[in-house]
């Protein structure tokens, strides 16, 4: 079993035995990033466990899709089994692309890929949030990927070099940071 796989295969044990989903102040300033995305009419939520954010953008009246690694989360609807690094969408076909609070779950050397690939499908606007801190689940490590968040800054720019890239202010008093990064 190769290391992408068995870092999936924790998500599937932790889905199954707790509540793992976006905490409540977490979850208000990612609706209030959707939101702010106003000129956006697709929407795509990268690794949307249970897909709150799906259902958000929906209700806002987005076309909405999620993409998740476990596939007993997904419905083959709103939410397809798919990876971070190999989307299943066109390039430039979405105008908003979102991926919280999943990059310190990618194993390090998969980041640019990921970072890529959602550039790759976003048309518009993405919104990326990081945390820097350690998160255990049944005893594993779920944050892999621990940067600084300079060095996250700095990751998320390289990535998108002809993009306008905005660290937002923390809000909430949520522990994870978030960028804002508009397209073309």
């Amino acid at each position: 079993m190769d290391n992408q796989q068995i870092e999936i295969d924790k998500y599937r044990k932790v889905y199954q035995v707790e509540e793992y989903r976006m905490g409540g102040a977490r979850k208000a300033y990612a609706e209030e990033n959707i939101k702010s995305a106003d000129d956006c009419a697709s929407y795509l939520d990268v690794g949307c466990g249970r897909g709150e954010m799906v259902a958000f953008a929906h209700n806002l009246g987005m076309e909405s899709k999620g993409v998740e690694a476990v596939e007993y989360l997904t419905n083959g609807d709103d939410i397809v089994q798919g990876l971070a690094w190999d989307l299943p969408f066109k390039d430039n076909s979405i105008d908003l692309v979102t991926l919280f609070d999943v990059i310190e779950h990618i194993l390090p050397e998969d980041t640019f890929k990921v970072l890529h690939e959602l550039g790759r499908v976003a048309n518009k606007r993405l919104f990326i949030t990081a945390a820097n801190y350690s998160s255990k689940s049944l005893g594993e490590e779920l944050h892999i990927n621990i940067r600084g968040y300079g060095e996250w800054d700095q990751v998320i720019r390289d990535a998108f070099p002809k993009a306008t890239v905005t660290w937002l202010p923390r809000k909430h008093n949520i522990a994870s940071e978030t960028w804002a990064i508009q397209l073309g």
